[in-house]
């Protein structure tokens, strides 16, 4: 079975190498640019899902898992371990198609296509970059147009699931570009900073090219009819005296005069929008200011400054009776084409897109954890709510036993869930903590969570019952913790200071210099502390017994230290850094290795970017750390790389061993949590 599965894998590698192969469409700045027919375009890539392993319940199972997020080689086709993995992927964008039959959903794992009555998954489409930001949705629901910061943008055609054409390594496409279809979809208009193109979507061609300059920036737009488009423009730099303006043109007519529309305010149009009878544009300002114009006369019609300020585009209703506009405090405002507010509804997460069902009385939304909301538009009553998952989780921890595993979210709670049926047990919430993920511990004997924070504390919780021990005050925010094999210490090194506690009392038992990672030693006597050197501090006497890399260090910091399981070695990350920010060099990073008895530098992996989560595994045989969404294993015995885990479809943030060394956690910037299988020897 395995030699089959062995083969079938490299049959798909070399028939994704010769895919990728293909010349992609490339469009250049003339209007006179002919593109190949869509049947010489390759179709894009999808992925059977792995198989699941037979140690892990169905439950884990989560979202179907594609072979690779990367082309298949024979190279790589082997190193596909993820197992399990639990998430979501963080919502980025929502829309509803026109004709109502499915919400299309864009996250970091791909676009999926949902039924908007159950919230059920219709189908779904893989990518193999998951730096793709935005998509539109053509008026027919045939074509999606897809757009990546990475420089390229893409027509899909959504019946056959083929590449129409693709744009891709031109001055033409700027990174992180937004798109509208026409209301005929005939023509697509693309825009980011001053620049704005027309395309022809039948035969590629640009037709239009609108140069603001650098004196200028576009916003925003929308298409007003099927040749006149609004879109604001601001300064690039600030005038005191410049007023932003929105400007209405007829695209098909170049030397056309261009109609102005000017706000109020000084902060730039952020977001368009034009009711279905083309009578009225609502537009929004960063300050929050919204504004109705009555297009037949170019005249405003009301204007008044809320205190939220909008997130994502302005959506109005079918009959053009109502303005649904998302907040950046997680509430929606919906007002009538006139200003007045209807209704508001609370909320606590970002929402990423809306829209209203057919009935006209209910509201369709999705917040950026991927949570999926309907609601009566006039009573604001909850009708249906499909929680999506995980979140942005930054740090973990896994208990002694291997059954549960702490979870540290952007927001600051804390989730434990219990990992061997993937069911949530206990939410720890931190106050104050908007924007920053709490590091996370639990104690060995599994009673107590040990958290770090921002706020210039450590908390002890009890695990059972989620309730709060006690608070352990430092001095600045918290960038490492730590327990003792024997948990009757807990260290926390803060940006100042290191402090001990008893774990018992809380009383302060040393304080030690500050630094960037804590590892006790295996009998709980040496706290080795990262930082500008590497120093072993002796914790009943506070003092310091030997430095082994540097001290006071003014290019590098030597992050993470972590002890081998026998005591023998010390390894750490040897971070690189430069006051001028001109000098960039992606491989300046390095993990060294010393043994502990003498200090002498038995090994150092150069090469490196940005490296994190240093470990060693619980046999010792292994040193594993993350660079950007590989996993990278190394034998310890000849310290050569055995092993390159991929799958995730973003940055890994943070991963770590099972206490019995045959799973692999890891959390990552594609909102997820992975469960991987470490490999065989």
């Amino acid at each position: 079975m395995e030699k089959r599965l062995t083969v079938f894998l490299i049959f798909i590698a070399l028939l994704t190498g010769c895919l990728q192969t293909a010349s992609p469409a490339t469009v250049i700045s003339t209007p006179s640019l002919t593109l190949p027919t869509p049947t010489e375009v390759p179709p894009l890539p999808t992925f059977e899902p792995s198989p699941a392993a037979t140690d892990i319940p169905p439950s884990l199972a989560g979202t179907p898992i594609p072979l690779a997020k990367t082309v298949i080689t024979a190279k790589n086709a082997a190193q596909i371990k993820m197992i399990a993995r639990w998430g979501d992927g963080g919502a980025r964008q929502m829309q509803i198609s026109q004709d109502k039959s499915f919400i299309a959903s864009l996250s970091s794992f791909g676009l999926k296509f949902l039924n908007p009555e159950t919230f059920e998954i219709i189908d779904q489409l893989y990518f193999d970059d998951f730096n793709i930001q935005r998509f539109e949705l053509s008026p027919d629901n045939r074509t999606i147009a897809l757009s990546s910061d990475q420089g390229w943008m893409m027509l899909w055609d959504k019946p056959s699931k083929r590449v129409i054409r693709k744009w891709e390594d031109s001055t033409t496409v700027s990174k992180d570009v937004s798109m509208r279809f026409s209301p005929d979809g005939a023509t697509l208009a693309t825009y980011h900073g001053s620049n704005i193109d027309i395309w022809d979507t039948k035969s590629g061609e640009l037709l239009v090219r609108v140069d603001r300059g650098n004196q200028e920036s576009v916003y925003a737009l929308v298409y007003v009819d099927n040749v006149t488009i609004a879109y604001t423009t601001s300064p690039s730099a600030s005038r005191n005296s410049y007023i932003p303006t929105i400007q209405l043109w007829n695209f098909k007519s170049p030397d056309s005069k261009k109609i102005k529309l000017k706000g109020n305010t000084k902060l730039a149009f952020s977001n368009l929008a034009v009711s279905p009878d083309g009578r009225t544009l609502v537009s929004d300002t960063f300050d929050g200011t919204i504004s109705f114009w009555d297009l037949k006369t170019n005249t405003l019609k009301s204007s008044f400054r809320r205190q939220e300020r909008s997130r994502r585009p302005i959506t109005f209703a079918e009959d053009g009776a109502k303005v649904l506009i998302p907040n950046l405090d997680g509430t929606i405002s919906i007002f009538d084409v006139n200003g007045r507010l209807i209704n508001r509804f609370e909320g606590t997460e970002s929402v990423v897109g809306l829209g209203i069902l057919p009935d006209l009385t209910t509201i369709v939304y999705q917040t950026d954890r991927g949570t999926l909301i309907k609601r009566e538009i006039n009573t604001g009553k909850l009708i249906f709510e499909k929680m999506g998952s995980i979140g942005l989780p930054v740090t973990s921890d896994i208990s002694t036993d291997g059954h549960s595993l702490a979870l540290g979210f952007v927001g600051g709670h804390v989730e434990i869930w219990n990992i061997d049926n993937a069911n949530l047990e206990t939410v720890i919430p931190h106050e104050n903590l908007v924007g920053y993920a709490p590091l996370v511990k639990f104690s060995f004997n599994e009673k107590i969570l040990i958290t770090g924070s921002y706020d210039q504390t450590v908390k002890v919780w009890n695990i059972e019952d989620g309730n709060l021990i006690r608070t352990l005050r430092g001095k600045g925010y918290a960038s490492s913790i730590a327990v003792s094999s024997d948990d009757e210490l807990i260290v926390g090194g803060f940006a100042d200071n290191t402090f001990i506690w008893e774990t018992s009392s809380g009383e302060l038992y040393r304080k030690l210099p500050n630094a960037d990672g804590i590892a006790f030693s295996q009998d709980n006597k040496i706290l080795a502390l990262g930082g500008s050197g590497l120093g072993f501090f002796d914790i009943e006497s506070g003092q310091s017994l030997r430095w082994i890399f540097g001290k006071n260090s003014t290019s590098s910091t030597l992050k993470d230290p972590v002890f081998s399981p026998n005591g023998n070695l010390i390894a750490g990350i040897d971070f690189m850094w430069s006051f001028n920010s001109a000098v960039v060099n992606p491989e300046k990073d390095s993990i060294k290795i010393w043994r502990v008895e003498d200090g002498s530098l038995v090994k150092e992996i150069e090469g490196l970017y940005n490296p994190v989560s240093l470990t060693f595994s619980p046999d010792g045989s292994l040193l594993m750390f993350a660079m950007q969404n590989r996993i990278l294993l190394y034998d310890v015995t000849t310290f050569t790389l055995i092993e390159e885990l991929i799958g995730h479809n973003g940055e890994i943030l943070s991963v770590l061993f099972s206490a019995d060394g045959k799973k692999i956690v890891t959390t990552s910037k594609d909102q997820t949590v992975g469960i991987w299988a470490v490999p065989s020897p």
